[in-house]
């Protein structure tokens, strides 16, 4: 019966730490003047390791590389500030920004790289997430956005945690 407790305590603390660090969206600020800017939700792709889906990252080695693109509305990936920009539980910033046009494409792709011993991915994740900022299109301030995308962490064998292929 303690066990059940334990599991649902922790699934509880996991829940608030995610909505405590989504917290950051909630008040932001845009402005002096006291504005408030709602979250913008983004397309993200995780590339990790080429064609797999969910793309298999192992917990504290290697590079995750994310692409971030315009939504065609109110999301324009160029007015992103990639200072701002952080991923994992642990807001590891990018190690390397770049902006690509591909296949003639009005938008450009934001190609960002993170080490992945800072992004704070443990065993058994499933999703990652994305936040930063960026300025609207007809704005003087800037706004949060945020992306979740879906993982598979792998090479857990001897950590806590432990989820085998």
């Amino acid at each position: 019966m303690l066990m059940h407790y334990n599991k649902t305590f922790v699934a509880v603390l996991t829940l608030l730490g995610i909505v405590a660090s989504l917290g950051w969206f909630a008040t932001v600020q845009a402005g002096g003047g006291g504005a408030r800017c709602g979250v913008t939700l983004v397309p993200m792709v995780i590339q990790p390791d080429g064609e797999r889906y969910p793309p298999h990252i192992t917990p504290g080695r290697g590079v995750i590389d994310v692409e971030i693109s315009s939504d065609g509305d109110s999301f324009d990936v160029a007015r992103v500030d990639p200072r701002t920009v952080r991923l994992g539980p642990d807001l590891a910033p990018p190690i390397r920004v770049a902006m690509n046009y591909f296949n003639g494409e009005e938008s450009p792709i934001m190609q960002l790289s993170f080490l992945a011993r800072g992004a704070g991915v443990q065993c058994r994740d499933h999703s990652v997430f994305l936040r930063g900022e960026f300025v609207p299109r007809h704005g003087r301030f800037s706004c949060p956005f945020m992306a979740i995308g879906r993982i598979r962490t792998v090479e857990c064998h001897d950590q806590p945690g432990d989820q085998r292929d």
